[in-house]
């Protein structure tokens, strides 16, 4: 539901109308952690218009560095100072209250350090 009590609308035009399944118990719900593996930049050049894209050669090291980093694994970008390609995989799984509990030890901690 939004804030005003209205029904959330469709993520996609090819989506059913009304969910499959609604799982409300955080028990039963799997959260995925991933880490980061490995950062290095990559190159970029001037695409089509305004858009950039990257290098052949670039394109060529992150799809190695993601097969080689095994099943799972994905890429994201950090554009801040520098180009880097980040290289993300799977760490560990656990229950929604599991992951709830840590975000609220790790809240915790924070506010003593302060």
């Amino acid at each position: 539901m939004t804030p005003e009590g209205q029904p959330t609308p469709k993520p996609t035009w090819q989506a059913d109308n009304a969910p499959s399944e609604v799982e409300a118990d955080p028990n039963k719900i799997t959260v995925y952690a991933d880490r980061e593996l490995k950062r290095f930049h990559v190159a970029i050049k001037r695409g089509d218009s305004f858009n950039f894209v990257l290098t052949d050669a670039s394109t060529r090291k992150v799809r190695a560095e993601v097969e080689k980093a095994g099943n799972g694994a994905y890429y994201e970008f950090d554009y801040g100072d520098y180009n880097n390609c980040v290289i993300m995989v799977p760490s560990e799984s656990m229950t929604l209250a599991e992951w709830s509990r840590r975000q609220e030890m790790v809240k915790a901690q924070y506010v003593e350090r302060e």
